[in-house]
């Protein structure tokens, strides 16, 4: 955004709710959610690997509002501490599709994985129908192309993708691929195929008791091959894990060799939602890969969902999610739910602030279909800042597992959401458990006259304690809506506690483009934690953010460089569950009281003054958010005092410096001209 070139207050305040909304979007370390990563960043198919004291993660990358855009994008590095799998860093792309010996324009880069061997990282992917390797010396890249993989008669291996790499205890490696369920055996040079493939799992329309080596092949039935190939070892057991011939489950099998035969064991997890064969699909599904990982003792499966996989944007931007797994003492896992809690490692706290793409569940009342077929709802990216759910057809639902709502029984307490409407007249009914049996605790309204811009509802809800899944029931009652209309978009969601928070906010208005500080002063009884954000409207960008001070004082820097335009923004304050909220208003240049021509600006600042600046003027006054502002006016190198500026002329250049405002404003100066108008 950018505020009038001289307008101070303006651009403080910008810079300030930038900073804010920023850091709402982005997973904190106070929790974790799924996905993991960023709404915007969609790295399907990751594999995940422990190096040095932190979980990387190797997959490939979706491209959003790119049809087919699977995987069209270079491989990035992103990486957590093993003890805070809440906080994600981005090491930036640690490896270019470009670089590869034969790349071409449009040529995917799918499922990669990553080994550790002799002070090397060796990345395996897939450009193009072969395996290639790329080479680093850090497991965040860069990494340097180093060959493809080949026979010992110098052939490429071709008709393979999604590999998997693994480096044994005993220092042979092992490659298996997933156009075909095989592995060989690697050289110590990492390249060169020294073993026969060996065939692993059948595909559907091969005989299991003659292709592959699953011992027990009359159990594979429904589970045969599809793609998405995983090989981990634990204590001596090997897992061997791949997408099924239903594309959405993930199944496994187990041996006490790296090379088999593998006994079928069962499924880890299906991204349709399903816990059974039986289970009405509750999430629009599609195909799935990852890995698993032990992570501090408690084991992981790493997978990916749908979302923005509908139209035009079919297969363009799954997002990347985890989940903890039960591993039994013969080796079997329990099959895992798909949750928004993800690697939170318990329930979200229901009070803080959610974008609503953390739904697990997303049907219509007959159930999610594949995730192409643009049926029910589904989560999306409205522009890469702002993420939820969108077709919102009649009577469809979606659900977020699992919320911790706390233990106080006498708590009042609100629902709050951003929401844009359709055009269509409907409610959306609040449940907790079950969308059809479980608890109603409340309902709002959408009427037909509703804004189709964002807008935030709040709506009162029955006391809730404990644990509990929520459930949002989109209804529309208007009888001109058809099958394919639907009621609205949802951005966020939250829960609130009706706590009385007397809320002061120093300034008003500032100006897109320019830093600020926002003071705010905050009162209340019975207030925990107090934190202050500056918040776009939908609450999903973070342009500020401080923690109250002991006084009830805190001042939210926005700073130049943080990108907020001219529009309404919410100064929000955070105490435990309760909220409150003030706008906060930023206007462009031309909007602001700020009207000499500038010519040039040393420190761009806002300032405003009493009264226009023209050649005529005799007398003007500075001042910041209508507060006087102590200043030295210099023209043509005299220092003009007595606010008696009645020798300016136009052309005349004006430098004001030693600008100076206690705890709000550092020391400025700028410069203008004085014109005629």
């Amino acid at each position: 955004m950018k505020c009038r070139k001289n307008s101070f207050l303006c651009r403080m305040a910008a810079g300030i709710i930038a900073a804010v909304l920023m850091l709402s979007v982005m997973p904190m370390s106070a929790f974790a959610t799924n996905p993991y990563l960023p709404s915007w960043e969609y790295i399907p198919d990751g594999e995940p690997h422990v190096f040095n004291g932190r979980v990387y993660i190797y997959g490939s990358h979706d491209l959003a509002d790119v049809y087919g855009g699977g995987c069209l994008g270079d491989y990035e590095a992103w990486s957590a501490p093993v003890d805070d799998l809440n906080n994600w860093t981005h090491h930036g792309t640690m490896y270019k599709k470009t670089q590869d010996a034969d790349y071409k324009t449009g040529m995917t880069m799918l499922a990669s994985d990553c080994a550790y061997k002799n002070g090397k990282y060796y990345l395996y992917y897939s450009p193009g129908g072969k395996v290639s390797v790329a080479i680093s010396d850090d497991p965040a890249g860069p990494f340097e192309y180093y060959g493809k993989v080949v026979y010992q008669n110098g052939d490429v291996m071709k008709e393979s993708f999604d590999p998997a790499i693994l480096v044994d205890d005993d220092g042979r490696n092992y490659l298996y691929t997933g156009g075909k369920s095989q592995v060989m055996e690697l050289s110590n040079d990492m390249l060169t195929v020294i073993s026969e493939p060996k065939r692993l799992v059948p595909r559907k329309d091969e005989d299991a008791n003659t292709v592959g080596c699953i011992t027990n092949p009359d159990d594979l039935k429904g589970c045969a091959f599809y793609e998405g190939t995983s090989i981990r070892k634990f204590g001596s057991t090997y897992y061997l894990v791949w997408c099924n011939e239903k594309t959405h489950e993930y199944s496994y099998a187990t041996s006490s060799s790296p090379v088999g035969p593998f006994t079928f064991r069962g499924i880890i997890i299906s991204n349709a939602g399903k816990m059974s064969d039986t289970d009405m699909a509750t999430y629009p599904w599609g195909n799935i890969h990852g890995g698993m990982v032990e992570i501090k003792g408690q084991m992981y499966i790493f997978y990916h969902r749908q979302a923005n996989g509908m139209g035009t944007r079919w297969w363009s931007g799954r997002q990347a999610c985890a989940e903890p797994i039960t591993v039994n003492p013969d080796g079997s896992i329990v099959r895992a739910e798909m949750t928004s809690q993800g690697l939170n490692g318990g329930p979200l706290n229901a009070f803080n602030q959610y974008c609503a793409d953390i739904a697990c569940y997303l049907r219509t009342p007959e159930g999610a279909f594949e995730s192409p077929q643009k049926i029910g709802p589904y989560n999306n990216e409205f522009s890469k800042d702002l993420h939820g759910i969108t077709n919102t057809t009649d009577m469809s639902i979606a659900g977020f597992k699992y919320l911790d709502f706390g233990n106080e029984a006498d708590l009042s307490m609100n629902f709050m959401t951003r929401i844009r409407a359709m055009g269509f007249e409907g409610k959306v009914g609040i449940y907790i458990d079950n969308p059809d049996s479980g608890r109603k605790i409340g309902e709002f309204a959408i009427p037909q006259n509703a804004s189709k811009d964002w807008y935030t509802v709040t709506t009162p809800v029955e006391n809730v304690t404990g644990t509990h899944a929520l459930y949002l029931v989109f209804d529309i009652t208007d009888s001109s809506a058809t099958d394919k209309d639907y009621l609205c978009d949802v951005s966020t969601f939250q829960f609130t506690k009706n706590v009385d928070i007397g809320m002061t906010v120093g300034v008003s208005q500032l100006v897109e483009g320019y830093a600020a500080n926002v003071p705010v002063t905050v009162s209340g009884e019975g207030l925990g934690d107090i934190s202050v954000k500056i918040l776009s409207k939908d609450g999903q960008t973070l342009y500020g953010e401080s923690a109250m001070q002991g006084d009830g004082k805190a001042v939210v820097r926005i700073d130049a460089g943080k990108k907020i335009s001219a529009g309404a923004y919410d100064v929000v304050v955070f105490s435990g569950g309760a909220v409150k909220a003030a706008e906060l208003k930023v206007v462009s240049p031309s909007e602001s009281i700020w009207s000499p021509e500038i010519v040039s600006v040393s420190e761009k600042v806002g300032i405003k003054f009493s009264e226009e600046i023209s050649a005529s003027a005799a007398k003007f006054e500075v001042k910041i958010g209508g507060l006087p502002v102590s200043a030295a006016i210099v023209a043509d190198n005299t220092v003009l005092t007595n606010k008696d500026y009645s020798q300016l002329k136009s052309g005349d250049v004006i430098i004001v410096s030693g600008i100076k405002y206690p705890a709000l404003f550092p020391s400025y100066s700028f410069t203008f001209m004085i014109t005629n108008r």
